[in-house]
């Protein structure tokens, strides 16, 4: 019965693409796209190829750069906010309910006009080795993503390390596990598992 009901299920979502409305829309993103492909002009592509293919290039490096960083960085964040020390767990709330709370083209602006136009005030650093670095975009976008990154996944982390069951943590305390023994054979895989439906989405 049970393979019957998969089998049902299976059949049903195929002639969910069949329903009037569906092949509808279907039809006009196909009449949209070969509209794109055969009206528009599309020999500025060749012009600025490199300069297209450096952007995409960057934008891939610095979102899977900042996602790295910052998902690391939220670890700590999330646990803190678990088990403690109360004031680093109020600090690491704030921080979270903050940075959450404003737009991130708002943090981006202010790190790089902000901070941006304080260091060249400051004596003696136009001539150092890290001028070059404040001048460029690259690092105030990689902070301000890294940061949003870690507020939002440092609270997401924090459901998941207070929604491992219990149970777990117990019985590897009762074995003589250490707690940092517990906290990355047992405790992190769980919690990292369970942030895997919302980093993808579903």
């Amino acid at each position: 019965m049970g393979h019957e009901v998969v089998k049902n299920n299976r059949h049903l979502f195929g002639l969910r693409w069949l329903l009037p409305h569906r092949v509808v829309l279907l039809a006009l993103l196909g009449v949209l796209i070969i509209s794109l492909v055969v009206k528009l002009d599309w020999s500025w592509i060749a012009e600025y190829r490199e300069s297209i293919l450096s952007a995409v290039w960057k934008t891939v490096l610095l979102l899977v750069s900042t996602f790295v960083v910052g998902f690391i960085l939220a670890i700590p964040i999330g646990l803190v906010q678990v088990t403690g020390p109360r004031f680093l767990a109020v600090i690491a709330h704030a921080f979270c309910s903050m940075i959450r709370g404003t737009p991130l083209l708002l943090q981006i602006w202010i790190f790089y006009y902000g901070f941006g136009s304080i260091f060249p005030g400051i004596e003696g650093i136009r001539e150092s080795f890290i001028w070059p670095f404040l001048t460029s975009a690259w690092p105030y976008a990689f902070f301000a993503l890294t940061l949003s990154v870690m507020a939002y996944e440092g609270e997401v982390l924090r459901g998941a390390f207070s929604g491992v069951p219990k149970g777990e943590l117990e019985a590897a305390k009762a074995m003589g596990m250490k707690p940092f023994k517990i906290l990355t054979r047992i405790w992190l895989p769980r919690a990292i598992q369970r942030t895997l439906p919302v980093i993808g989405g579903r």
